[in-house]
């Protein structure tokens, strides 16, 4: 078991002195960060629209 915990070792190490890691962290940031953008407004409003008896009871199963 040992010796697996070296050569993940090495390849995490190898992973971060390349600009490939810091690439992927970095579009991974931004996409996650684009679905929460995006995301934020629609629930806002359906929130509101609940709170304000407008609207039926949220369901998770309808994204409109």
């Amino acid at each position: 078991m040992r010796n697996v915990f070296t050569i993940c070792g090495r390849e995490v190490k190898a992973y971060f002195t390349s600009p490939i890691a810091y690439l992927l962290m970095g579009l991974f940031g931004l996409i996650t960060g684009f679905m929460f953008y995006s995301a934020t407004p629609l629930h806002q409003r359906q929130h509101q629209q609940q709170m304000s008896g407008q609207s039926s009871p949220m369901n998770i199963a309808i994204s409109s």
